[in-house]
């Protein structure tokens, strides 16, 4: 995580759901290198083991959501953002998934 101040950003699992919140005030560069820092921790730890589908829930900045997709598309076969007006993950990334395809809406 950021050193210097307190983190940006929680980022926690549930099953196939990765929930992302702004913990504190700080520009687009602290939240990216927070989440990536995050997820490195969440990696070591074991929170990560990949799989199939994970599903992305959270406000994402788009610098955040771009380093969300490059982590997880390492470990997972399909990535999905939770798109609020459509009240649902919409694929995003697909990287060997055998039904899914980028644009599939998943609940």
């Amino acid at each position: 995580m950021n050193t210097t101040t307190a983190p940006t950003v929680e980022i926690t699992r549930n099953a196939d759901v990765i929930t992302f919140k702004h913990t504190a005030e700080g520009d687009a560069s602290a939240k990216v290198r927070d989440t990536v820092a995050r997820l490195a921790e969440m990696d070591t730890n074991g929170e990560l083991a990949g799989g199939g589908l994970i599903k992305v829930t959270g406000p994402l900045l788009v610098p955040v959501a771009a380093a969300f997709g490059h982590v997880l598309a390492h470990r997972f076969s399909a990535v999905a953002f939770f798109v609020p007006p459509m009240a649902t993950h919409v694929v995003a990334m697909v990287h060997g998934h055998e039904t899914l395809k980028v644009g599939d809406t998943v609940a």
